[in-house]
């Protein structure tokens, strides 16, 4: 049999043949167990089985008719002892063709062997050789046409697809109506080839048209059909038993989930891969895992696990030379992004050294660019901003990644900050933002100039994130320093909102503020400083830095939030008021304070925009001045979750004349009775002329969907409880209402139903805390109903007590009922428990999100 014509029938059973791979049944944070005897024996009686198919289906297409007895026998066992039933329709679809079609067929299968050696032959930027290619290719293709052996018509039309999309994702392809064109084709190609496989019973074979298909998708930024393909190829090739392929769709879909923020099924999917493929063999999980590190900040583990894990010859497809110099890229990138957020700067230049050695050793010489932006990096850190500049500068190389070119350009831009140079900064700032986030604000024909959507959500799409909020920072720093308070503001807004036009977000910003009496006040926290500015009612805006990074805030917030619930009584206990002094003194810009100070004795609007680890700040604790009444008892605060488009919220809620739906107290057998929440039901409900209570057995699932599903505006009084992470239903974050029969309405369940209402209410335990992910707001139970178009809510910090829920939610409902706007109503509810001498800890819980 001759190797070049073998090439195509050993693509239909490459899964067969290695089947057991490099599997694994350990986790991500464990090394697998070693592979058994039994599974040993049972990969070679598959190895051989498979190629006994293979040897007698190639005879048989060859003109060897004796062959169809060998041939059946193996599919027969191919199905009887391992599970396939792919090898009898194969071999009962080349039983239905006739000697010429078998002739012809092999004829064009040995031709295109050639091509596709051929095509091996090209690099990755062989610009020059590629066109020819895919000439001879479409050449081929019309002589294939008719053709009835259709697989070898698959075959190249899956080539020509593979070769077109590289350009497209490398931002090298055509642009404007020519890309769309040129995408929409090797779309049709794709699944065209899919449909032929299909005809011809064979199954492996579909997973690259699927994967071409997803690839195409996420360059059209359709990330439910580019999921859909990656899910089904995870689904073919478990099936299969083909772990490469069943890789490669488990990393799109784990890109995708970390690019919707979704972080539980991205470590579900990490789970999944890690029972077939371990870190020390296989770099993709490395790498994800790391990734998945930084995605929770977690940077001393990240360099732990990087230390232990790096790109390895254990690694087949890095052994083989596919992707090492890709690979090592991607270790510097993380190592250099887990150094950053770390904070641990003396141990750069040893991990840079190994880096280089690692790099030399695998090469024959040394990769000075995987160190160099570390170098560089350094240098910054050690204020030394003109080696930093000099040595970006000096790198000539063409970037592989939209995340190494966002890191050299920040890395430029951050050195000529810091040496007084900002005008000059801004431009590579500006273009590292949008290499890093290069999907955020694509032209409308979806073409992408500096990567693609593709090389976001797949290998290190985390570190690119945490890169782009890098960017983000220093670039807002480099518009204050150039007098544009107003255009970081809107920066900052448009890199944490559905609006991410930064203009759109300006005119927002300034439309909120001026319908209040103190302004909108945004926040940028970075590593070591956080950047403020408040953009007064009349337009103006100024900017303050605060010398305090995202470590030293956790560590103010909890104590505060410490101070404030261990707290028994609000006038006797200093401790809390000393830590909201300090923090208000802190975070709060001099030209909000002076407005504050001169407003002193009086209520006032603002509005507040916190961002990441700052939504855990109890803002409305603070102190400010001379004034012994908190921030949030002075002040009707609401704090913007994220600019959104108005025309997608519901209208605005009208107090007089809104029908009320109340569901509470819900009876369950593994949670506490709420008996508070029932009496706070019906003593709300005494004051509203339209109210419609739910409580106890009634108040089931289906109720709360149904009022989720609904337009009214909704008062929830239930319990928040965690969600199993088995269950399928932790895709946004892992809590849920309670209802009866101790059913659970999760976050995920939420957004299925799109909530779209005036305002909600929640008084459950917590009801304001979340998952806090870089590059997004906080997400939870009240934030996904604010995603989904539900215009206001209003929240608890932290649980309170039933006493303190009851009064509360009386006198802000009879402040909704009397036209307050929910800030102002929630407002009223503080003020109310605070004249009361109630504990910080009740009326400090209490916020209105919008």
């Amino acid at each position: 049999m001759r190797r070049g014509s073998q090439c195509a029938l050993a693509l239909i059973f490459s899964a067969l043949l290695h089947a057991t791979h490099a599997s694994g049944h350990g986790t991500p944070l464990s090394d697998p167990p070693s592979t058994t005897t039994a599974e040993r024996d049972g990969a070679a009686d598959l190895t051989v089985a498979a190629t006994r198919f293979i040897e007698s289906l190639d005879a048989y297409r060859r003109g060897d008719l004796s062959a169809r007895t060998a041939l059946l026998a193996a599919a027969e066992e191919l199905r009887r002892r391992h599970q396939r039933a792919d090898p009898a329709e194969i071999a009962a679809f080349y039983q239905g063709l006739n000697a010429a079609a078998l002739a012809r067929g092999i004829a064009l299968e040995d031709e295109l062997d050639l091509l596709r050696e051929e095509a091996a032959e090209l690099s990755t930027d062989d610009l020059e050789r590629l066109p020819i290619v895919r000439q001879k290719l479409e050449g081929f293709l019309l002589r294939c046409e008719g053709l009835e052996d259709v697989p070898v018509h698959a075959h190249a039309l899956t080539l020509d697809a593979r070769l077109g999309v590289r350009p497209l994702e490398q931002g090298r392809g055509p642009e404007g109506p020519a890309f769309r064109a040129e995408l929409r084709a090797l779309e049709e190609k794709a699944a065209r080839s899919l449909e032929l496989f299909r005809r011809a019973g064979q199954v492996t074979p579909t997973l690259e048209p699927l994967w071409i298909l997803a690839r195409c998708a996420l360059l059209r930024a359709d990330l439910d059909t580019a999921e859909d393909r990656f899910m089904e190829m995870d689904v073919v090739a478990e099936r299969v038993h083909q772990l490469a392929w069943r890789e490669r769709g488990l990393l799109g879909l784990i890109g995708l989930a970390r690019e919707r923020g979704s972080l539980f099924i991205a470590e579900d999917l990490l789970d999944q891969l890690a029972t077939f493929r371990a870190p020390e063999s296989c770099w993709a999980l490395a790498r994800e895992v790391a990734a998945q590190k930084l995605f929770v900040d977690d940077g001393e583990s990240a360099l732990s696990w990087l230390a232990r894990f790096p790109p390895s010859e254990l690694d087949e497809e890095l052994a083989a030379g596919a992707g090492s110099e890709r690979a090592w890229e991607e270790w510097r990138n993380l190592v250099s992004a887990a150094e950053m957020r770390s904070g641990r700067f003396d141990r750069a230049r040893e991990r840079m050294e190994l880096a280089d050695a690692a790099a030399r050793g695998s090469t024959g010489e040394s990769q000075g660019t995987i160190a160099d932006l570390t170098r560089a990096t350094i240098h910054l850190e050690t204020n030394e901003p003109e080696q930093a500049l000099a040595l970006v500068r000096a790198l000539r190389w063409e970037e592989t990644s939209a995340v190494s070119r966002a890191e050299r350009l920040t890395l430029e831009g951050r050195a000529l900050l810091a040496l007084g140079r900002c005008d000059e900064a801004i431009l590579p700032l500006e273009e590292a933002l949008a290499a890093a986030r290069s999907d955020a604000e694509a032209p409308p024909d979806g073409h992408r100039a500096n990567g693609s959507r593709h090389a976001t959500v797949t290998s290190g799409s985390r570190v690119g994130e945490w890169l782009g909020l890098s960017a983000v920072e220093t670039l807002g720093r480099a518009y204050v320093e150039a007098g544009s308070p107003l255009r970081a503001a809107g920066l900052f807004e448009s890199a944490h909102a559905p609006i991410q036009r930064r203009g759109d977000c300006e005119a927002a910003i300034l439309d909120l503020a001026g319908k209040t009496d103190l302004g909108y006040v945004t926040w940028m926290v970075g590593a070591d400083q956080t950047l403020a500015v408040h953009v007064a009612p009349d337009g103006r805006a100024s900017a303050a830095s605060i010398p305090i990074g995202r470590r030293g805030l956790e560590r103010g917030i909890e104590r505060l939030r410490d101070a404030l619930t261990a707290t028994s009584n609000s006038a006797s206990d200093p401790a809390w008021r000393a830590l909201a002094v300090e923090m208000g003194e802190a975070l709060l810009p001099a030209e909000l304070k002076s407005r504050l100070a001169s407003r002193a004795g009086s209520s006032a609007t603002l509005v507040l925009a916190p961002h990441g680890v700052l939504e855990r700040m109890p803002l409305e604790a603070l102190l400010v001045g001379h004034d012994p009444r908190p921030l949030g008892v002075s002040t009707a605060l609401t704090v913007m979750t994220a600019l959104r488009n108005g025309e997608d919220l519901a209208p605005p809620l009208d107090g007089q004349r809104a029908q009320w739906m109340a569901l509470g107290a819900p009876t369950t057998r593994d949670h506490a009775l709420l008996p508070g929440a029932r009496r706070e039901i019906e003593r709300i409900g005494a004051l509203h002329p339209r109210w419609r209570a739910v409580t106890g057995d009634a108040l089931t699932r289906s109720a709360l969907e149904a009022a989720l599903r609904g337009s009214s505006p909704l008062h929830l009084a239930t319990h928040v409880a965690a969600v199993p992470r088995d269950t399928g239903r932790v895709s946004v974050a892992p809590w849920a209402f309670v209802v009866s029969s101790d059913e659970l309405v999760s976050a995920h369940d939420v957004l299925q139903l799109r909530p779209r209402l005036p305002l909600v209410t929640l008084t459950a335990c917590g009801s304001a805390d979340g998952v806090s992910i870089d590059g997004l707001s906080v997400r939870g139970l009240a934030q996904t109903m604010l995603e989904c178009g539900t215009r206001a809510a209003i929240v608890t910090l932290w649980p309170i007590q039933d006493h303190a829920a009851e009064r509360a939610s009386v006198r802000l409902h009879a402040a909704l009922l009397g036209g307050a706007s929910p800030a102002e109503a929630t407002r009223r509810a503080r003020e109310f428990l605070w004249q009361l001498g109630a504990a910080p800890s009740e009326w400090a819980a209490y916020r209105a999100l919008e």
